[in-house]
């Protein structure tokens, strides 16, 4: 946990909570509750999709895969199937993985190695792992795959190889670089993609990170993943721009485990490569654009810019859940949609700029329309670029123009305490934007709202369905003259005593304060 800035005032709801985050942009993590809640969320707009690959046929060889039989020896079904290695690549696959994991263990247990260097040993993991998995579980879609195969295994043990010796010249190579961080989910290494510009050094400044957010694939193993970002820039490549490709933990949406790949790889890489935590914006396109939207709504004050492209933002609409015929959802799964709808939370897009993208003739245009229909209810309204006679793809001319119009916004780095900042939320776990942070809800999974503005040398704060939040103090960002904050109508002055928070709570309507970050009981 992190803890807490001692320039705030906060309103806590016990012993142990941490108010006042300032700053910090550690997501809260309640795997366990979202995991269990996961298991009863039946419903979800990925399962409509199918998966579609075509295998070789009995026997047929192609460049040391061999395609398997499907039952009695004969012809395997055509969809989905992956193919199977050959013997004497599966052979020396092992071998090259088996000898790599005993060497870099071995490394990592050596106490004459800097900490420095044995954190580095995550970079040759994940290649390891990304061949290791798919060998193991079947999951080679491709002959060609082999071949990228023993490429990552090549270039994990060159990584070795340099650590041994003292070095790991990929932390500071330009162009494609692929790396990996090790997750606070399950322990596991996870792969990420980077776009290194050629003009940038170590401790260089004036960069920022554009997150972008990769569609669906349902062949997309880490093998195919690392292959791809080994090849490919993608779809944007901004000047004076480090471009970050997460994985996502497959295809999710980046909800749940992969919303926590998101935030782990980005915060790997503003420590990697000195980019400040403000100058990060968040883009993608079809899945990726479902994702931008969903973490783009949830956690807009994370990013510095949001570009949404072609994605779906809710459930019921997108996936026919009410259509004719069908059996409506339980009122229980109906209400964990706003753990999974964007539309939710549109509010919260008052605090950040948003270009949206769509195909004039993309049925995924129906996304952003929900979106913008919801922004209108909450008196706001999205940017939204069009590209003429287009399909679920970008148009040349429309995609220059969000380029521009994206660069513009993305330069500007947010306002660390904002005049006005608006928070709509149904859980505490998505509840912070800029200086305001909500602690406890009244009611979870209902909506809350918290409204806080800047008057004179007040801070005016009007919260619904809150029972406990946190301001940041505004002297943290140069503004020493506001003293006083009036929250629901009651007002309490800015002060701390003995270096500790001004701290109160919310209890049946009324506002009790404590000098000090714990309540009594």
């Amino acid at each position: 946990m992190v803890p807490a800035p001692e320039s705030c005032v906060a309103s806590g709801f016990g012993a142990g909570s941490a108010p006042c985050w300032g700053m910090d942009f550690t997501p809260r993590l309640h795997v366990g509750r979202t995991l269990s809640v996961l298991s009863g969320l039946v419903l979800s707009p990925l399962l409509i999709f199918a998966q579609s690959a075509t295998a070789p046929s009995k026997g047929e060889v192609k460049k040391g895969v061999v395609a398997p039989a499907g039952p009695g020896g004969g012809a395997p079904s055509k969809k989905g199937l992956p193919v199977r290695v050959a013997d004497a690549d599966r052979e020396r696959l092992t071998a090259s993985i088996e000898s790599l994991s005993a060497a870099l263990a071995a490394f990592e247990k050596d106490g004459s190695v800097s900490p420095e260097l044995r954190a580095l040993g995550v970079d040759v993991a994940v290649l390891v792992k990304a061949v290791a998995w798919p060998l193991k579980y079947n999951e080679f879609y491709d002959a060609k795959q082999v071949t990228a195969a023993d490429a990552l295994l090549k270039e994990a043990s060159s990584r070795l190889d340099a650590l041994k010796a003292g070095r790991a010249p990929w932390t500071t190579a330009t162009g494609l670089v692929v790396r990996g961080y090790r997750s606070f989910v399950d322990d596991s290494v996870q792969p990420y993609g980077l776009v290194i510009p050629e003009d940038w050094k170590p401790g260089a400044d004036g960069f920022r990170v554009d997150v972008w957010l990769h569609g669906r694939g349902d062949q997309m193993t880490e093998l195919a993943f690392l292959q791809g970002r080994m090849k490919s820039p993608g779809e944007f490549t901004p000047p004076k721009t480090i471009v970050l490709h997460p994985y996502g933990r497959l295809c999710n949406a980046y909800k749940f485990a992969g919303e926590t790949d998101v935030f782990e790889a980005v915060d790997a890489v503003v420590k990697g490569y000195g980019v400040g935590a403000d100058r990060v914006t968040l883009r993608g396109f079809s899945m990726g654009g479902a994702g931008s939207w969903h973490l783009g709504a949830r956690h807009t004050g994370r990013w510095a810019a949001i570009a949404p492209g072609a994605g779906f933002a809710e459930t019921a609409e997108y996936a026919k859940v009410f259509g004719e015929g069908r059996t409506p959802p339980n009122w229980w799964e109906q209400t964990l949609w706003r753990m999974y709808d964007a539309t939710g939370y549109v509010g919260n897009l008052f605090n950040r700029p948003v270009i949206a993208y769509s195909g004039a003739d993309d049925p995924q245009i129906q996304s952003t329309r929900k979106m913008e229909e919801a922004a209108g209810k909450e008196g706001l309204s999205i940017r939204h670029l069009i590209g003429p006679n287009t399909g679920h793809k970008y148009h040349p001319d429309t995609k220059k123009q969000l380029n521009e119009e994206f660069d513009a916004v993305a330069s500007r780095v947010p306002n660390r305490f904002p005049q006005e900042v608006r928070l709509v939320t149904y859980s505490h776990r998505t509840a912070d934007m800029d200086w305001i942070h909500v602690d406890s809800l009244e009611q979870m999974w209902e909506r809350a709202e918290v409204r806080g503005k800047v008057e004179g040398d007040v801070l005016v704060v009007a919260a619904k369905n809150v029972r406990a939040l946190s301001l940041d103090h505004p002297t943290a960002a140069g503004r020493a003259s506001v003293t006083l904050a009036r929250i629901d109508g009651t007002t309490l002055p800015l002060e701390s005593r003995d270096g500790r928070p001004l701290c109160v709570r919310v209890v049946r309507g009324r506002l009790l304060q404590n000098r000090g970050r714990d309540f009594p009981a």
